[in-house]
């Protein structure tokens, strides 16, 4: 009886989360040969995007490149040469998540053999304001900051408090309010975005 509980009240949190983070995403891969196509329906709770190793680019980019075609380099069922399969991403229409959570992987394997991954520190620019969609224009929450090395460092977090400032919190100290401005150009690791 007690695990059923516990089972039930776990089933409650994850609901919540769902409500608030949730977002379908429809995936269809399509063969330019044979016109074969696979359509697949995936849930997320957030995205994880791949920043490119050199230059610099936005958080629209960086989704523009997550929601679209992408080459496969597979062969499809019918003995298509490689490279005849994309695949299409796009986030369903009415399942837009409430709080859109955005990681940047800045961690990246550079050489064989590495023990630990080293850091993309490329700029990548962000707006207090996301339209995502006609239906769904974000507004910027949080930042989420890592500074030193991979494997070890210290996270800190920008965050917009109910009086519309901006504040940056960092372990035991107390809060302390900044411009807008030091969080726009901040290295995000991770962004949190509220409809």
């Amino acid at each position: 009886i007690r695990y059923v509980e516990r089972s039930r009240g776990l089933g409650d949190v994850y609901k919540r989360q769902w409500k608030i983070f949730g977002a379908l995403v429809r995936q269809t891969t399509r063969c330019a040969s044979c016109n074969r196509r696979i359509v697949k329906v995936e849930m997320f709770t957030g995205f994880s995007l791949p920043l490119p190793r050199t230059g610099q680019t936005s958080v629209e980019d960086l989704l523009t490149q997550f929601f679209g075609d992408e080459p496969l380099e597979d062969h499809c069922a019918c003995g298509a040469p490689r490279g005849s399969r994309t695949k299409h991403t796009e986030l369903l229409r009415g399942e837009s998540p409430q709080v859109l959570v955005l990681q940047l992987k800045r961690w990246i394997w550079a050489r064989r053999g590495q023990t630990r991954p080293d850091k993309n520190s490329i700029h990548v620019s962000y707006e207090t304001l996301l339209p995502l969609s006609s239906d769904a224009v974000y507004d910027l929450r949080s930042v989420i900051i890592h500074d030193g090395p991979p494997g070890s460092g210290h996270y800190t977090c920008y965050v917009r408090g109910w009086d519309n400032f901006w504040y940056l919190c960092d372990d035991g100290r107390r809060p302390r309010r900044v411009r807008v401005d030091d969080v726009l150009t901040a290295e995000a690791y991770m962004l949190f975005y509220e409809t």
